[in-house]
Protein backbone atom coordinates (compact mmCIF):
# COMPACT_ATOMS: atom_id res chain seq x y z
CA UNK A 1 0.00 0.00 0.00
CA UNK A 2 2.80 2.41 0.84
CA UNK A 3 4.52 1.75 -2.48
CA UNK A 4 1.41 2.82 -4.39
CA UNK A 5 1.27 6.11 -2.47
CA UNK A 6 4.97 6.67 -3.16
CA UNK A 7 4.42 5.75 -6.82
CA UNK A 8 1.54 8.21 -7.08
CA UNK A 9 3.64 10.96 -5.50
CA UNK A 10 6.53 10.22 -7.86
CA UNK A 11 4.27 10.17 -10.93
CA UNK A 12 2.61 13.45 -9.94
CA UNK A 13 5.99 15.03 -9.19
CA UNK A 14 7.26 13.99 -12.65
CA UNK A 15 4.15 15.41 -14.36
CA UNK A 16 4.46 18.67 -12.41
CA UNK A 17 8.17 18.85 -13.28
CA UNK A 18 7.44 18.35 -16.98
CA UNK A 19 4.73 21.03 -16.95
CA UNK A 20 6.94 23.55 -15.15
CA UNK A 21 9.89 22.60 -17.36
CA UNK A 22 7.93 23.38 -20.52
CA UNK A 23 7.07 26.83 -19.20
CA UNK A 24 10.65 27.49 -18.10
CA UNK A 25 11.91 26.32 -21.50
CA UNK A 26 9.85 29.05 -23.19
CA UNK A 27 11.29 31.63 -20.79
CA UNK A 28 14.82 30.33 -21.36
CA UNK A 29 14.44 30.54 -25.14
CA UNK A 30 13.52 34.22 -24.85
CA UNK A 31 16.59 34.89 -22.74
CA UNK A 32 18.78 32.82 -25.10
CA UNK A 33 17.62 34.83 -28.10
CA UNK A 34 18.46 38.10 -26.35
CA UNK A 35 21.86 36.90 -25.17
CA UNK A 36 23.00 34.67 -28.03
CA UNK A 37 21.35 35.55 -31.29
CA UNK A 38 20.96 39.29 -30.79
CA UNK A 39 24.30 39.62 -28.94
CA UNK A 40 22.77 41.89 -26.31
CA UNK A 41 23.85 41.18 -22.75
CA UNK A 42 20.47 42.14 -21.30
CA UNK A 43 20.93 41.00 -17.73
CA UNK A 44 17.64 42.71 -16.82
CA UNK A 45 15.59 40.31 -18.97
CA UNK A 46 14.63 38.00 -16.04
CA UNK A 47 13.45 40.88 -13.86
CA UNK A 48 11.26 42.06 -16.75
CA UNK A 49 9.59 38.63 -16.66
CA UNK A 50 8.98 39.16 -12.94
CA UNK A 51 7.64 42.67 -13.67
CA UNK A 52 5.20 41.19 -16.18
CA UNK A 53 4.11 38.67 -13.55
CA UNK A 54 3.49 41.44 -11.04
CA UNK A 55 1.47 43.36 -13.63
CA UNK A 56 -0.69 40.26 -14.15
CA UNK A 57 -1.07 39.99 -10.38
CA UNK A 58 -1.97 43.69 -10.07
CA UNK A 59 -4.67 43.54 -12.78
CA UNK A 60 -6.03 40.35 -11.23
CA UNK A 61 -6.08 41.70 -7.68
CA UNK A 62 -7.51 45.13 -8.56
CA UNK A 63 -10.05 44.30 -11.25
CA UNK A 64 -10.28 40.51 -11.32
CA UNK A 65 -8.90 40.26 -14.86
CA UNK A 66 -7.67 36.79 -15.72
CA UNK A 67 -3.88 36.66 -16.24
CA UNK A 68 -4.37 34.92 -19.59
CA UNK A 69 -6.65 37.73 -20.78
CA UNK A 70 -4.13 40.42 -19.85
CA UNK A 71 -1.19 38.48 -21.34
CA UNK A 72 -1.41 39.92 -24.86
CA UNK A 73 -1.85 43.61 -23.93
CA UNK A 74 0.99 43.36 -21.42
CA UNK A 75 3.17 41.59 -24.02
CA UNK A 76 2.50 44.41 -26.50
CA UNK A 77 3.34 46.97 -23.81
CA UNK A 78 6.60 45.20 -23.06
CA UNK A 79 7.43 44.97 -26.78
CA UNK A 80 7.15 48.75 -27.02
CA UNK A 81 9.13 49.17 -23.81
CA UNK A 82 11.82 46.79 -25.08
CA UNK A 83 12.06 48.59 -28.42
CA UNK A 84 12.45 51.94 -26.67
CA UNK A 85 14.97 50.49 -24.23
CA UNK A 86 17.03 48.97 -27.04
CA UNK A 87 16.94 52.26 -28.93
CA UNK A 88 18.29 54.03 -25.85
CA UNK A 89 20.91 51.31 -25.34
CA UNK A 90 21.98 51.51 -28.98
CA UNK A 91 22.32 55.31 -28.96
CA UNK A 92 24.25 55.33 -25.69
CA UNK A 93 26.54 52.35 -26.18
CA UNK A 94 26.51 50.48 -29.49
CA UNK A 95 26.71 53.49 -31.79
CA UNK A 96 29.71 54.99 -29.97
CA UNK A 97 32.07 52.09 -29.39
CA UNK A 98 31.96 48.33 -29.04
CA UNK A 99 32.81 48.14 -25.34
CA UNK A 100 30.19 45.71 -24.03
CA UNK A 101 31.07 46.41 -20.40
CA UNK A 102 29.21 49.72 -20.52
CA UNK A 103 26.07 48.10 -21.88
CA UNK A 104 26.38 45.36 -19.29
CA UNK A 105 26.57 47.98 -16.56
CA UNK A 106 23.50 49.70 -18.05
CA UNK A 107 21.44 46.51 -17.90
CA UNK A 108 22.73 45.62 -14.42
CA UNK A 109 21.61 49.05 -13.27
CA UNK A 110 18.22 48.56 -14.90
CA UNK A 111 17.95 45.17 -13.19
CA UNK A 112 18.67 46.56 -9.74
CA UNK A 113 16.45 49.64 -10.12
CA UNK A 114 13.53 47.52 -11.36
CA UNK A 115 14.02 44.92 -8.65
CA UNK A 116 14.16 47.48 -5.85
CA UNK A 117 11.14 49.27 -7.32
CA UNK A 118 9.16 46.03 -7.31
CA UNK A 119 10.15 45.36 -3.70
CA UNK A 120 9.14 48.87 -2.67
CA UNK A 121 5.78 48.65 -4.45
CA UNK A 122 4.76 45.04 -3.79
CA UNK A 123 6.92 44.00 -0.83
CA UNK A 124 8.55 40.61 -0.47
CA UNK A 125 5.50 38.52 0.43
CA UNK A 126 4.36 35.63 -1.74
CA UNK A 127 1.58 36.65 -4.15
CA UNK A 128 -0.79 34.59 -6.26
CA UNK A 129 -3.59 35.25 -8.70
CA UNK A 130 -7.16 34.05 -8.28
CA UNK A 131 -8.71 32.33 -11.28
CA UNK A 132 -11.75 30.14 -11.83
CA UNK A 133 -9.54 27.26 -12.96
CA UNK A 134 -6.85 27.70 -10.29
CA UNK A 135 -7.75 24.62 -8.28
CA UNK A 136 -9.12 22.42 -11.08
CA UNK A 137 -7.26 19.26 -12.06
CA UNK A 138 -7.57 16.66 -14.78
CA UNK A 139 -7.45 13.20 -13.22
CA UNK A 140 -5.79 10.56 -15.36
CA UNK A 141 -6.03 7.55 -13.09
CA UNK A 142 -3.69 8.21 -10.19
CA UNK A 143 -2.04 11.19 -11.94
CA UNK A 144 -3.49 14.66 -11.37
CA UNK A 145 -2.68 17.35 -13.93
CA UNK A 146 -3.32 20.85 -12.52
CA UNK A 147 -4.94 23.20 -15.05
CA UNK A 148 -2.92 26.14 -13.61
CA UNK A 149 0.27 24.37 -14.76
CA UNK A 150 -1.11 22.84 -17.96
CA UNK A 151 -2.15 26.16 -19.53
CA UNK A 152 1.30 27.87 -19.25
CA UNK A 153 2.92 24.63 -20.47
CA UNK A 154 0.70 24.54 -23.57
CA UNK A 155 1.26 28.25 -24.25
CA UNK A 156 5.01 27.68 -23.91
CA UNK A 157 4.94 24.72 -26.31
CA UNK A 158 2.93 26.72 -28.87
CA UNK A 159 5.39 29.63 -28.53
CA UNK A 160 8.39 27.33 -29.00
CA UNK A 161 6.85 25.69 -32.07
CA UNK A 162 5.89 29.10 -33.49
CA UNK A 163 9.38 30.44 -32.88
CA UNK A 164 10.93 27.38 -34.49
CA UNK A 165 8.71 27.84 -37.53
CA UNK A 166 9.49 31.56 -37.67
CA UNK A 167 13.27 31.05 -37.45
CA UNK A 168 13.36 28.23 -40.02
CA UNK A 169 10.73 29.24 -42.56
CA UNK A 170 10.62 33.04 -42.81
CA UNK A 171 12.94 35.52 -44.44
CA UNK A 172 13.60 37.34 -41.14
CA UNK A 173 14.32 34.10 -39.32
CA UNK A 174 16.77 32.81 -41.90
Amino acid sequence: MEWSIAGELLANAVVTGILLGGFYAAVAIGISIAFGMLDIANISHPVMIVLGSFLAYYFNAQWGIDPLAIMFPVAALFALYGAGLYSLYFRLFESREKDQRRGLAFFFGLLFVTEVGLILIFGVDLRSVETAYGEEVINLGFISVPIRLLIPFLIGVVMIIGLHYFLNKTYFGL
